[in-house]
């Protein structure tokens, strides 16, 4: 057969091979998110405060400034199994000034990236007339490993973080674990400078 026959089916052949390597490439960098509308909670009550749907608190971290209480917390997915048990946890902020009365509003610090498996707990402080958030970011490293580092976001209004560079900035000690990293409090002193205290612990050699 003449070779010039197969030179069509081979290139619309090559044409259907890239528009599926273009979506999976779509596919795997796409982001996690979950459906919290803030504006359907519950605004009392907050002792027993959970999200509509199948999502929960986590772990809050509580913070005061000038007169208004916010209450940063964990939006949970499905108990901790979001992102094949690797949390997928994200922050999210609720307001008061009386502990009455509370605002919800939309996800203050989420997974903006693929390798971002989860924002954990942190801490939360105001300096430089700015809010910084401090966490630790759960991540699989190049060897396929789970580690946590460590990473921060500035806000203006304590509601809407936008995360810094390098992001994250800081991971465990030499001999200390890379798994177990976060949690990290963080204090300004008189002077302004910040002082961070993270928790891990030491290495097991085998």
């Amino acid at each position: 057969t003449d070779p010039a026959l197969d030179v069509k089916p081979k290139i619309r052949l090559k044409i259907l091979l890239a528009c599926l390597f273009t979506c999976m490439i779509g596919y795997s960098q796409s982001t996690f998110s979950v459906k919290y509308n803030p504006s359907i909670q519950q605004k009392t009550n907050m002792q027993y405060f959970k999200p509509s749907g199948d999502l929960f608190v986590g772990d809050c971290i509580p913070f005061f400034h000038e007169g208004t209480y916010y209450l940063y917390w964990l939006l949970d997915s499905a108990h901790h199994a979001a992102l094949n048990g690797l949390g997928g946890h994200q922050w999210t902020v609720s307001t008061t000034k009386d502990l009455k009365n509370w605002k919800h509003h939309p996800i203050a610090l989420g997974i903006d990236e693929e390798w971002e498996k989860s924002i954990c707990t942190g801490s939360v402080v105001y300096a430089n007339k700015k809010f910084y958030a401090f966490y630790a970011t759960r991540l699989i490293n190049s060897e396929g490993n789970v580690n946590e580092q460590l990473s921060y976001a500035i806000s203006n209004d304590g509601i809407q973080f936008t995360k810094q560079k390098p992001n994250p900035f800081y991971t465990s000690a030499p001999g200390y674990s890379k798994r177990d990293f976060r949690d990290p409090k963080v204090i300004v002193d008189t002077d302004g400078l910040f002082h961070l205290l993270g928790s891990s612990k030491k290495e097991v050699v085998v």
